[in-house]
C-alpha cells in the first residue's frame, strides 16, 4: 500500500513540479550554470517568463543544415529561456523584425551573445513548454 501511495503521488508531482539543474551559460547572470530550480508545470505562461522547453535537437540541426551523424550525442531536449513573443507579437532583436505566426512561441537567452535560441533555431510550437520557472532552490556556486 505504502508503495502504491508513493508511486501514485511521485505521478501527480512529476505532472505539476519538476526541480532541474540549469547547465550552460545562456541564462546568464539571471540564472547560474548548476544551480537547481523549481519550475511548476501545465500552468499558464506570459511574456517574459522564464520557461522550460522540450526541442527536437534532430529537426533543428537538420533545419539549419547541419543534420547529426548516426550515432552522434545530441544536447539535452530540455532548455530554459525567457518567453519574448506568443502567437501575433511582432518583437524586434538587434534591428532584426520577428512576427510570431499563430501556434507559435519566440523565446531567447538572457545572455544574448551566447545563448542558442529563436534567433538561431526559429519559432518553436507552444506545446513544446513545459513549464516556467518558479524559484531558484539550491545555488552551488553562492
Amino acid at each position: 500500500m505504502i508503495i502504491l501511495c508513493g508511486g501514485v503521488l511521485g505521478y501527480i508531482t512529476s505532472c505539476f513540479w519538476g526541480i532541474e539543474p540549469i547547465y550552460g551559460t545562456s541564462m546568464e547572470p539571471t540564472l547560474t550554470s548548476g544551480n537547481w530550480y523549481f519550475f511548476s508545470k501545465n500552468v499558464e505562461v506570459e511574456k517574459l517568463d522564464i520557461v522550460q522547453l522540450k526541442v527536437d535537437w534532430e529537426r533543428i540541426l537538420t533545419d539549419l543544415g547541419h543534420p547529426p551523424h548516426e550515432g552522434e550525442e545530441l544536447p539535452s531536449p530540455y532548455l530554459v529561456k525567457r518567453l519574448i513573443g506568443q502567437s501575433g507579437d511582432e518583437i524586434y532583436v538587434y534591428g532584426r523584425k520577428y512576427i510570431v505566426p499563430e501556434g507559435k512561441i519566440f523565446v531567447l537567452g538572457d545572455n544574448r551573445l551566447d545563448s542558442l535560441d529563436s534567433r538561431t533555431f526559429g519559432f518553436l510550437p507552444e506545446e513544446n513548454i513545459i513549464g516556467k520557472l518558479e524559484v531558484e532552490l539550491w545555488a552551488w556556486n553562492n
